[in-house]
């Protein structure tokens, strides 16, 4: 009886360890189901899974997230068709509400990821650009606000302050320019009070720029 009990004990033994292995493949291949969107797939599997592990809590989380699948497929379709056309803060938009679905969905995070990164990039090149056409037409304090914008995003790139140092530059020789030509439009007036006051002002900016520094 012994023997007969142990050779019982052992062949249960084995079959529970079938089982654990077989649940857990089974596991594994409806979280691949979940992610990869396979709604048909996912539900033949939740009912088998259901039947082989009814008390399982890591099986019966997986179940409900099932449910989620066709808004969560139909919310990437969009996000990704959003991003195709470069309008990354609306397809970002999607990926966060198809997380607030289903947030253990792991292609989701990565979707996320990835998403909020090209909407950075894209900030970052509009404002650069914004900086420069700013610059271009003289508008300084708009090309600073810009290049700061564009600091702020991506504060491990330096081309923000390259950037905002060509603007200073810039901005203090444009002052010079107005200070040296009112100066000697004064001077052609025989105005020379004012433009000895203009060439004050415009020794002052020099001196407080590096560009015209003894070491520049």
């Amino acid at each position: 009886a012994e023997t007969k009990y142990r050779a019982a004990q052992s062949a249960l033994d084995t079959i529970e360890a079938q089982l654990s292995e077989e649940i857990s493949t089974r596991l594994e291949m409806l979280l691949a189901a979940i992610e990869s969107s396979d709604a048909e797939k996912a539900a033949v599997l939740s009912q088998t899974l259901s039947q082989m592990a009814p008390d399982s809590a890591e099986v019966a989380e997986a179940i409900e997230r099932v449910a989620t699948i066709p808004n969560v497929a139909a919310l990437i379709e969009s996000a990704s068709n959003l991003f195709a056309q470069r309008n990354f803060g609306d397809a970002l938009e999607q990926i966060q509400a198809a997380i607030s679905l289903d947030p253990a969905h792991k292609r989701l995070q990565r979707l996320a990821q990835d998403y909020r990164s090209a909407l950075t990039d894209d900030r970052f090149q509009k404002a650069m650009t914004q900086g420069f056409e700013a610059l271009e037409a003289d508008n300084f304090a708009a090309a600073k606000t810009a290049f700061n914008s564009a600091a702020a995003l991506k504060p491990n790139d330096n081309s923000p302050s390259v950037a905002l140092a060509q603007a200073e530059e810039a901005e203090i020789l444009s002052a010079l320019n107005r200070y040296v030509i009112t100066a000697e439009q004064e001077e052609r007036n025989e105005n020379w009070e004012a433009a000895a006051a203009s060439y004050s002002a415009a020794q002052l900016t020099s001196e407080k720029s590096s560009l015209f520094s003894p070491t520049s």
